[in-house]
């Protein structure tokens, strides 16, 4: 094995051992994920993603929403991940800009029902939001939504900044989000 494989098996262990004590597992969507800090650049972000997906079994197809240039619709493509978790949908959500570079999940939750997620974003994503006009905010807020809900099969989610309310300077949101299919 190549030392980047090396690295790159270790940190996919130690990821499993931490989830493994938290007493959560990606499936159950419950648990808290590591803090890992980036210095923006591409080839650092996609060595992060590398590091905090564990590829088993087959890859998973999962559709990511993003602005379209045609007006107020969202565009979507589907993409194979090698593990649908919050962190992978983050970074393919990253690559198309819905989400900034230092956008980290802290925690992520479904309800018992499968209705309802919770995701806990870090304070990078609300500072990435407050540079943007209303529109371009409704665009970001709606593909991530739509993400989300589409790859979990929710109806709602509520999306919260270090564990508080996500608040910008165009909105203040207090409610869970529904799936868009037209922006206003």
């Amino acid at each position: 094995m190549k030392k980047s494989s090396i690295t790159i098996l270790g940190g996919i262990l130690c990821i499993a051992a931490v989830l493994a004590a938290c007493g959560g597992t990606a499936e159950t969507g419950n648990y808290t994920a590591l803090e890992i800090t980036s210095s923006g650049s591409a080839e650092t972000v996609e060595e992060l993603e590398a590091e905090s997906v564990t590829a088993t079994g087959e890859p998973e197809i999962v559709t990511i929403y993003y602005g379209s240039s045609v007006g107020k619709e969202l565009s979507t493509e589907e993409v194979e991940v090698p593990r649908k978790t919050p962190e992978t949908i983050i970074g393919e959500l990253r690559k198309k800009n819905i989400v900034s570079v230092d956008t980290r999940v802290n925690d992520f939750i479904i309800s018992e029902d499968k209705e309802k997620l919770t995701l806990d974003l870090s304070a990078g994503f609300r500072d990435y939001l407050k540079t943007m006009e209303e529109g371009s905010e409704a665009v970001i807020m709606a593909a991530l939504t739509n993400s989300f809900l589409a790859a979990y099969d929710a109806q709602e989610m509520v999306v919260t900044i270090n564990g508080q309310r996500l608040e910008t300077k165009n909105r203040v949101y207090e409610e869970g989000l529904r799936f868009v299919d037209m922006l206003d």
